[in-house]
């Protein structure tokens, strides 16, 4: 986690884009192309076939889950608040994760 965060706090030096929002990116972009390979894996399995879409999608829902809850959490949380430049990097980091997604499973199925 320490090096996670040592590496956000360097590409925000190197881009000037703050380092919360580099983590948000990055958060999503993985749990998006992880999500989505692994259900792509496991439905292939199951049912002998996966739509390249159904698999993206399970990773798109995964981390939007995700990034509404995180913001929804910080509503809550006296010391932060509500960030929609957080669900901008959040949305960036999906639909990234979405393009190398669709880029995997064309170039390797």
């Amino acid at each position: 986690m320490e090096k996670l965060l040592k590496t956000a706090v360097w590409l925000s030096k190197l881009t000037g884009v703050r380092g919360d929002y580099i983590l948000h990116f990055g958060v999503c972009f993985l749990s998006t192309s992880i999500i989505g390979i692994l259900s792509f894996l496991v439905v292939n399995l199951l049912l002998g076939y996966t739509p390249a879409l159904v698999a993206s999608l399970f990773g798109a829902v995964f981390a939007t889950g995700l990034s509404i809850g995180k913001e929804a959490g910080d509503e809550n949380n006296p010391a932060s608040g509500w960030s929609w430049w957080d669900l901008v990097a959040d949305g960036f980091g999906i639909v990234t994760g979405l393009l190398v997604l669709a880029i995997l499973i064309v170039m390797l199925f």
